[in-house]
């Protein structure tokens, strides 16, 4: 379907954030003149600090918004060139605006810390301040921090050179199964042949994509190569003891805490998910399992579908315990188009949340009224009610919290759907289709998928800073050794299942190791989610950690909530979880 022929209710409404084209360019050329004015001011002492600080604050927030809106206006439909036009010049606009923010921005690190560190104290800016010392001893010269800004597009190439491929020149195959012809592209199979329980049809659609994914391996694999060797380059030269260091900066956590997440994943995942994979097996009678088989859902029978007012209705009821302020803000994304889930052609792939600062959230997704589809959607609204609530009670600098917590809420979101269909479950039948589900969708997903792309990314990176000069074939193999050590001799694996890789864009992620924030979040999501349903307390203070956006560390967030997240002891006890929940569904295999 072509984006003209889409309902209008099926599409979002970007009037709240600017009213037209027009309106951005006119804020985009405010922002440019808000931004040379700051740069002619001084600081000298507390008072012109804030007053800087406050200018500054207004800027950001005309940034945040023009960045949100040159990305929503080209995502619904990336052959509209008219669209595509009036994204490069905001983008072409922001370049410049950023080359001057970073001279604007170093008069923050030319300050002494004994002017500093009284502002850290702050109710309203006192973790911007924070961060502003953490980051002072690795901050360049403003020379060299405004030239890095102008060559934000050359930088930023290796996720350009990604997108264009992905999304302009990849061309997939037609293939056939049984004599029928099948179109095959980028959406089609992510979306919807990689689900299809028809194993003949899956499989040769499989084929078919890992064949037009081979045809840019080595275009892409060396554009990822550059990227993470641009990473060991800017982590060296802001003198961080690694690239690990400085890539972990946004997560605001250990090197220990990220090496034991990912290798506790590993040791203790692994074997639930290959008893999941078990389940798969028998339940659609396959002679073998075949990477191309993981992405099925455990209910092979199931052919119940949802309109998107029967999917509001369940979220809605599902997030009552957060309160009726949170479900009413929450029921506005229904009756304002905060959501696009049309089906149209050239759209952007899978899902997320936009959330430009003090407006409300954008949501991109493709509604098929499959129940994924309903915690697809209750994933992103959860980010929309973080981001609500935050934007709320946070200024713009202190409004985004850390990487590793960001994912935290989103599938929190997700679980407490999960704990409300079950507590309504009518039939046996009915609560294994939603475990199924909720393991198909949330935990293969973001626990497996994401997590598998986080070790293969450790794994690149230690390579790439030990000094090996690597390939892009290499990409593959790397990745396949991640597969091969996760699922051992249980998986049938083709070896362009090492292609994975190009599959996701979440390694572009400027502020770093995107991929690994999914296990993390789901990680407190998965204790929270029984937690939030019978603890009004635990609710209670769970909704103080949303409204605190960034202005705490992950690690004080969990203990904010009682959990302890600097060992293993959490995660060993969401993993214990997704086991019973593989158990549940190997008893019910047998039962049946």
């Amino acid at each position: 379907m072509l984006r003209k022929d889409v309902p209008l209710e099926e599409t979002w409404d970007l009037k709240d954030l600017y009213k037209d084209e027009s309106h951005a360019l006119k804020d985009l050329e405010n922002l440019q003149d808000q931004v040379k004015n700051l740069m002619d001011l001084k600081i000298s002492d507390p008072s012109s600090l804030m007053a800087f600080t406050k200018k500054y604050e207004k800027a950001a927030l005309s940034m945040d918004h023009l960045v949100n809106y040159e990305e929503l206006i080209v995502s619904t439909d990336f052959s509209d060139q008219e669209k595509n036009k009036i994204a490069g010049e905001i983008h072409a606009g922001l370049v410049e605006v950023e080359e001057n923010l970073a001279l604007v921005e170093a008069s923050y690190y030319d300050l002494e810390d004994k002017l500093i560190e009284p502002m850290t104290q702050d109710p309203r800016y006192g973790a911007f301040f924070k961060r502003i010392l953490r980051d002072k001893p690795h901050h360049l010269t403003k020379e060299t921090e405004a030239l890095l800004k102008s060559l934000d597009p050359v930088i930023e190439l290796p996720y350009s050179v990604y997108q264009a491929a992905k999304f302009k020149d990849l061309d997939f195959p037609d293939f056939q199964v049984e004599g029928k012809t099948y179109p095959l592209s980028f959406i089609l199979y992510e979306d919807q042949y990689a689900y299809d329980p028809d194993t003949d049809l899956r499989r040769e659609s499989y084929a078919a994509f890992s064949k037009g994914l081979e045809a840019y391996e080595n275009t892409l694999g060396t554009a990822f190569i550059s990227m993470v060797k641009r990473d060991v380059a800017l982590a060296k030269a802001r003198s961080y003891p690694s690239v690990f260091d400085y890539m972990l900066r946004s997560h605001e956590i250990t090197r220990e805490m990220y090496d034991n997440h990912l290798d506790t994943m590993m040791e203790k995942l692994a074997p639930i998910m290959q008893d999941y994979a078990l389940v798969l097996k028998d339940r659609y009678h396959l002679d073998t399992i075949s990477y191309a088989d993981l992405k099925l859902s455990p209910n092979p029978q199931s052919t119940k579908r949802y309109t998107m007012e029967e999917a509001k209705d369940l979220i809605l009821e599902a997030f009552k315990p957060y309160g009726e302020e949170y479900v009413e803000e929450i029921s506005r994304a229904f009756t304002d188009r905060w959501v696009d889930y049309a089906d149209n052609d050239f759209k952007s792939t899978g899902g997320f949340c936009a959330s430009p600062y003090r407006c409300h959230s954008y949501i991109l997704m493709t509604f098929r009224g499959l129940l994924s589809d309903v915690f697809t959607l209750a994933h992103e609204l959860g980010h929309a009610g973080h981001f609500a609530r935050a934007g709320k009670n946070q200024s713009i600098l202190t409004v985004e919290p850390s990487l590793y917590f960001v994912e935290s809420p989103s599938t929190t979101s997700e679980l407490l759907l999960k704990e409300y269909l079950l507590k309504h479950a009518q039939s046996p039948e009915e609560r294994r289709e939603i475990i199924g589900e909720s393991l198909a969708n949330t935990y293969y997903h973001n626990f497996v998928t994401h997590f598998l792309e986080a070790y293969f990314q450790r794994e690149v990176y230690r390579k790439v800073e030990a000094g090996e000069n690597l390939q892009p074939n290499q990409l593959r193999d790397i990745f396949n050794a991640s597969l091969k050590k996760f699922w051992g001799n249980l998986v049938d694996l083709p070896d362009t299942a090492g292609l994975t890789w190009m599959r996701q864009p979440h390694y572009y992620e400027a502020s770093g190791f995107y991929s690994y924030t999914y296990s993390a979040g789901l990680n407190l999501g998965t204790l929270l989610g029984r937690l939030l349903v019978d603890d009004p307390a635990t609710t209670k203070k769970w909704l103080e950690v949303l409204d605190m956006g960034g202005s705490q560390s992950p690690i004080a967030f969990a203990n904010h909530i009682g959990l302890d997240i600097t060992t293993t002891d959490a995660l060993e006890k969401s993993l214990a979880i997704i086991g019973s929940m593989v158990d549940e569904l190997k008893e019910e295999e047998q039962n049946v």
